[in-house]
């Protein structure tokens, strides 16, 4: 199954096979499930990760340049292993180490702030080394470099204004003690403008050192108060992802209309997929349909239909609901991941999707968009193969005629599954919903659509003129009593299909293949595939 052309074709978990769209919500992706902490430490990672690449290049530039310009001055080998040379090595080689350790995405929330701390604290000792240089070289710029470092990371880096203080308050008194020892060796303070003080036994030499102190504190005060700014703004950035009770983790696609979230509930820490209509989309008449879904869906207690737990309207006007975050896979996925089904199990899922079509029709709501991506195939606790309906999107309310606003200017339902007589213009019934489950049951079977198309007048065409490719066309162990249930289901005019959805399960459990599907092959199943269909949907975000 191809691409979705309805205005909330796709489904809401089991999403459509369109092109991949940017989200209009950056939403920061998850390590765990700990809120703020984990969002944090993983944001952290992401931007430790910049830092180390940033160093690794000026330092590996440094020392290029360096040895570039101790060979122009005519300098052997010797020349070239001095203790400046030893102390960008030093810098690239805790770079490297550091961005291998960071590349692992499952780095706990203590390893993190470790690596955070160990890395300054080298880098500082580093950039004390450097300054101690000065001593001999001359110059004087190894403070501002260490200045330079503390701002630094408190701009990139995001943490709390305490952690930044303690972590970069050891430069202050490191600092000091490289200036008193170099001062009792009777080394002047090196200074890169004018001659220094020599030695701490003149008054200059503590007005040299007092200065020094004085501006390693402002940087270090400056660094402060970054970090309690951008640490408030990463704050910010995240409640601003929660929804109420809810707190956003992750993109899980986007469907024809809406674009859907993995979340988690703040309190009970329950798992839920959220769905927004899509930006621009926002009419009244479209919010009315979104609504209509909610409501339609809601009043369905079948265990293989999603279940909705809330709904609401964001502060910017947009429309959500919440519902239950499905273990699995839609039958589009699962058939192109696996291949096409064995005919007990076919017969397994046909009939858990017409029983919660039956309750569906009984309350009179006509689905209309019946199609793989829709149906999702997922395990419930020690449940496997549990069938779940999703996305009532286009339904048709019977009860209240024609003034609901299901069709707003679109093609109701997909072209690759539509019943004719919705092409035709005429009123939706239950056997509409039967004719795009017989499709879908083609499906199963062969990996193919019953007509061959590829766009959606063609399909148009092939559903109202031609005839359907019965299965054992394409695979000659299809069961000819199961064939002749979803040929029946396929006939033109909806009085030949099975009346209800109720007839048509009756008629498919009394197939000869209809129990040869076991649980114990289910758990198998999914033993198997599971992992890999779960990984295949897992969150994504744009780059914070």
């Amino acid at each position: 199954m191809s691409q979705s052309y309805t205005g909330m074709g796709g489904g809401a978990q089991g999403l459509s096979r369109e092109p991949a769209r940017t989200p209009r919500r950056a939403v920061a992706p998850r390590l765990g499930s700990g809120g703020f902490k984990a969002e944090l430490v993983h944001y952290v990672r992401l931007r430790l990760r910049l830092a180390v690449r940033v160093l690794w290049l000026v330092a590996g530039a440094a020392l290029l340049l360096n040895v570039l310009a101790r060979l122009g001055d005519g300098g052997g080998a010797g020349a070239l292993l001095d203790a400046e040379v030893g102390v960008l090595l030093a810098a690239l080689l805790i770079a490297t180490a550091a961005y291998r350790v960071l590349a692992r995405p499952d780095l706990s929330a203590s390893a993190v702030g470790g690596l955070d701390a160990a890395l300054l604290l080298m880098l500082l000792t580093v950039c004390v080394v450097n300054y101690s240089l000065d001593f001999t070289r001359g110059g004087g710029h190894g403070v501002h470099f260490l200045a330079l470092l503390v701002v630094a990371r408190a701009v990139v880096v995001p943490s709390t204004a305490r952690r930044t203080w303690w972590l970069s308050l050891p430069a202050l008194p490191a600092v000091f003690c490289v200036q008193l020892l170099r001062g009792l060796a009777g080394e002047p303070l090196p200074s890169p403008t004018s001659p220094a003080p020599l030695s701490p036994f003149d008054g200059a030499w503590w007005v040299g050192v007092a200065w020094t102190q004085v501006f390693l504190g402002f940087a270090l005060g400056v660094a402060t108060m970054a970090s309690r700014v951008t640490f408030r703004l990463r704050l910010r950035a995240y409640e601003a992802q929660r929804l109420g009770p809810y707190e956003v983790e992750g993109v899980l696609g986007v469907g024809g209309m809406g674009e859907v979230y993995r979340a988690r509930h703040a309190l009970m820490r329950r798992p839920v997929a959220i769905k927004f209509v899509k930006p621009g989309l926002g009419s009244e008449a479209m919010l009315a349909r979104f609504q209509d879904e909610v409501h339609a869906t809601s009043r369905l207690t079948h265990p293989n239909t999603v279940a909705i737990y809330d709904y609401g309207t964001t502060a910017e006007g947009d429309f959500y609901y919440v519902m239950e975050l499905l273990a699995g896979a839609d039958l589009g996925r699962i058939v192109e991941a696996t291949g096409p089904m064995p005919p007990g199990r076919v017969i397994h899922v046909l009939t858990q999707a017409l029983d919660a079509l039956a309750e569906a029709h009984a309350a009179g709501l006509i689905h209309r968009d019946i199609k793989p991506a829709n149906l999702i195939l997922c395990t419930r606790g020690l449940d496997h193969d549990v069938v779940k309906v999703m996305d009532f999107g286009l339904v048709k309310d019977l009860r209240r005629g024609p003034s609901s606003p299901s069709v707003i200017g679109e093609v109701v339902g997909s072209p690759e599954t539509m019943a004719p007589e919705t092409l035709r213009g005429e009123a939706p019934t239950a056997q509409t919903d039967l004719y795009s489950l017989g499709i879908v049951g083609c499906y199963l079977l062969t990996g193919a659509l019953p007509f061959v198309a590829q766009t959606a007048a063609e399909f148009i065409v092939a559903h109202l003129q031609q005839a359907p490719t019965p299965p054992s066309a394409r695979r000659a162990d299809v069961p000819r009593d199961l064939e002749a249930i979803l040929l029946r289901a396929l006939a033109k005019d909806p009085d030949e299909r099975p009346r209800t959805a109720f007839e048509m399960s009756d008629l498919l459990r009394g197939c000869r293949e209809a129990g040869s599907w076991r649980a114990a092959q289910a758990a198998a199943w999914w033993a198997q595939h599971g992992a890999t269909l779960e990984a295949s949907k897992r969150p994504t975000s744009p780059p914070s």
